[in-house]
């Protein structure tokens, strides 16, 4: 894991948390090109994740410690497999071989 500095741009807002997986730098949608956010302010939080071990090291860890929660094989393909039946009705057959080795 690493820590991040981005914008509350996009859909980034909704899955980094400012001071937990890094640093959210507010977005000004309105502003002209090149002055959306504010350049010294995401210069200033690369300086201070490379000046401050603790606080870059405990960015890493939750983040790497989220997407070993949130993206582990089994978890994807649990819903996965939650929105196929979903989209499908609950109507489609389980696979015979699946359900003799859940018996």
């Amino acid at each position: 894991g690493l820590p991040l500095v981005s914008s509350t741009a996009g859909g980034l807002k909704d899955i980094l948390e400012d001071d937990v997986s890094g640093y959210v730098l507010s977005y000004n949608r309105g502003a002209e090109i090149g002055h959306r956010f504010s350049v010294q302010e995401m210069a200033d939080r690369i300086e201070r994740l490379a000046t401050e071990p603790e606080t870059r090291h405990r960015m890493a860890e939750h983040n790497r410690h989220h997407a070993r929660e949130r993206f582990a094989a089994v978890r994807v393909a649990a819903r996965l497999e939650a929105i196929y039946r979903e989209l499908l009705g609950n109507g489609c057959p389980q696979d015979s071989r699946r359900a003799e080795t859940q018996s």
